[in-house]
């Protein structure tokens, strides 16, 4: 939260933020939840509204099958480090509401998850652009699509933008390295 913003100056602030009940889940503290809320606020000062921070892990989108999921959480906090804090619930649900998350007809955490590791410190996704590279054909082998395929080259391209040119891709998979008795291997 500090970051390049010089030493922390006042322990009993500090002491005032860690005592905030919101960092706590089922009774303990959540350095978790710590972290996400400090990388939102990287370089933009010490947290100073508990209200804030609780209203926000209120939110209903942060739920899957009616529990509070840390690692959604997690996954858009991930976008929006240095951004401060969400402002926006409804943002945010119509983000996860998008159809191109749908894996065999569920939402897939892990897909976007998978995304949002090209997005980290970016701000939050364009639709259009991840519609667009989700329905590359360079995703499929043997004609399914494949999540760890797409997820080897978003590791490649971490914290870095989202991919922008199928054809780069593709020529990448051609490689013969890839090839083991003359077929792909993942």
């Amino acid at each position: 939260m500090k970051t390049s913003r010089g030493l922390l100056d006042n322990e009993i602030q500090v002491q005032a933020i860690l005592a905030w009940d919101c960092w706590k889940i089922d009774g303990n503290f959540s350095l978790e939840i710590l972290r996400i809320f400090s990388s939102m606020k990287t370089s933009r000062g010490l947290l100073d509204n508990e209200a804030q921070v609780q209203a926000i892990l209120a939110w209903d989108c942060w739920k899957i099958d009616g529990k509070f999921s840390i690692k959604l959480l997690r996954t858009l906090s991930s976008m929006h480090h240095g951004k401060g804090l969400f402002k926006d619930q409804n943002q945010i649900k119509a983000i996860l509401a998008w159809p191109c998350w749908q894996v065999k007809g569920e939402f897939s955490p892990e897909l976007l998850r998978t995304m949002a590791t090209m997005r980290k410190g970016r701000g939050l996704f364009d639709k259009a652009q991840v519609e667009q590279i989700l329905s590359w054909s360079c995703w499929k082998i043997d004609g399914k699509f494949s999540l760890e395929l797409l997820r080897i080259f978003s590791s490649m391209k971490r914290s870095r933008g989202l991919l922008d040119n199928e054809a780069q891709v593709q020529a990448i998979l051609a490689w013969d390295c890839w090839k083991i008795d003359g077929k792909f291997s993942i």
